[in-house]
């Protein structure tokens, strides 16, 4: 079988750009591609095919000279754990975030190419140190009041205890009023990454784990919004005795649950004791749209609940989303509804437009969203009901 005579620099670009090193490079590829790196032997052009699928790049590129730059990961701020400095560790993180910038450029070309005005996110910052000042910013530019939180736990007047509902009105919100890009990257391990987001004074981006519950990534929106207003791109959850870490957690809670709203909830007004059950903190985790976990960290923080009781109850719940989760693991669910989870409505939205106003080709717009033309009636029906 013929070979073909690529760039090897272009392979070595590609590999690294794509988050590879030779000890995880896909089993298909792996034994043949030092030589291929080092200009010792050349792929076949089958081979070339599957190097091209894994790296997400176009056969042509391992033909070019001039290579571009690679995508510096500069901007997200990076914080010391165990002496250890976090780095960005798996491919698919590394593709995520690279899709994630790619995404943010094609929506606001496409804005351009519609003569639509853009939105403006640095009107929004809020540089403060206050967690209740912090809290309040976020309520009054969201413009969502507790009693309007707390009615998203019924869809159809039946309660919607996993939050789906509580999520999907978070990130409407955020990208509606604030113009936030919300994504979501499958096949990251959460030990790796939850959350993170990056900063431009338009159109910024969150980055969600797609593999995360639906209470941790409402949890997480807030975190990164905080991080968003103070000005700063980062990776949360990586060192939690980090200060900034601090606040953005403290300002998130104090958002989701207000403390005064909180303490005068009945349920916590009328409890003489400080030992809380399951089925109480269940009650208060859906009341408000959040964690028995974050309810039960509240609780602590106000002395309404033992910090002894947290270990106990956090591992019985750890077990309980490792059972869900190991339950959903062979479902692949709707095409057209993961795909606007991973792309997000707004980014989503903007991309059926301008294919419908002829702005985008068919071919731009299947690429852009990752479905066929043959969903497009879904996809519209998914968005605009």
């Amino acid at each position: 079988m013929g070979r073909v005579k690529i760039n090897p620099e272009a392979l070595k670009w590609a590999r690294e750009d794509a988050g590879y090193d030779y000890s995880n490079l896909p089993n298909k590829i792996k034994p043949k591609f030092e030589e291929w790196e080092s200009g010792k032997t050349m792929p076949t052009w089958k081979q070339l095919c599957d190097i091209s699928k894994y790296f997400k790049r176009p056969s042509a590129f391992f033909f070019r000279k001039n290579l571009p730059k690679h995508l510096t990961l500069d901007f997200i701020e990076y914080r010391k754990l165990d002496t250890l400095e976090y780095q960005i560790k798996s491919p698919n993180l590394t593709l995520g975030i690279r899709e994630a910038i790619a995404k943010r450029n094609t929506y606001i070309d496409i804005l351009e190419d519609m003569h639509y005005p853009k939105m403006s996110f640095s009107k929004f910052k809020l540089k403060s140190k206050n967690v209740y000042k912090l809290a309040k910013h976020i309520r009054n530019i969201l413009n969502v009041d507790l009693e309007e939180q707390k009615s998203w736990l019924y869809v159809n007047n039946r309660k919607n205890t996993k939050h789906y509902n509580f999520l999907n009105h978070w990130k409407d919100k955020l990208s509606e009023e604030l113009g936030i890009l919300i994504f979501e990257v499958p096949r990251v391990s959460l030990d790796e990454m939850r959350a993170l987001c990056i900063y431009y004074d338009d159109y910024p981006i969150i980055l969600l784990n797609s593999g995360d519950s639906p209470n941790a990534r409402i949890f997480s929106l807030f975190h990164e919004l905080t991080h968003l207003l103070l000005g700063e791109s980062a990776i949360c959850d990586v060192d939690k005795n980090n200060s900034k870490e601090w606040l953005c957690n403290s300002v998130a809670a104090q958002f989701l649950i207000p403390k005064e709203d909180l303490l005068n909830n009945p349920l916590v007004r009328n409890k003489i004791s400080k030992e809380w059950t399951d089925k109480e903190l269940w009650d208060l985790s859906n009341e408000y749209g959040v964690s028995k976990h974050s309810i039960l960290l509240r609780l602590i923080k106000l002395n309404k609940a033992h910090q002894e009781s947290y270990d106990i109850f956090k591992r019985k719940w750890d077990e309980d989303f490792k059972k869900e989760k190991d339950k959903k693991s062979g479902g692949g669910g709707s095409p057209v509804r993961n795909q606007v989870k991973y792309n997000g409505k707004l980014y989503s939205s903007l991309l059926l437009s301008a294919y419908e106003a002829g702005v985008l080709s068919s071919v731009d717009f299947s690429q852009g969203i990752g479905l066929r033309l043959k969903h497009v009636d879904e996809l519209s029906e998914q968005l605009f009901g």
